[in-house]
């Protein structure tokens, strides 16, 4: 809270027992955060590496059926971090 006096403004600050209270009202209101599994983020890597790679090489050697395969592979690693960081595979309630 702010009190202005004089065109300056000072802090009027909480008590410590009410300051400490209103931080652990804060805190139970506040939703826990999300824990992702490593397997996700290794095979999210994976597949990003993989059709790079693959995308990379054909287009050093001129083969389209191995540059549309690594292309193919990054567009599904893409729709599976979308899938994995989704709501609405962890829904959360704000009670």
């Amino acid at each position: 809270m702010s009190v202005k006096s004089g065109g300056r403004k000072f802090r009027k600050l909480l008590p410590p027992a009410q300051s400490i209270q209103f931080i652990n009202n804060i805190s139970q209101k506040a939703l826990s955060p999300s824990h992702d599994s490593r397997s996700s983020t290794v095979i999210a890597f994976f597949l990003i590496v993989l059709g790079g790679t693959c995308s990379t090489i054909a287009t050093i050697i001129h083969l389209k059926w191995l540059y549309w395969t690594g292309i193919s592979i990054l567009v599904l690693s893409v729709i599976f971090m979308f899938i994995q960081s989704s709501r609405l595979n962890r829904p959360c309630s704000l009670a």
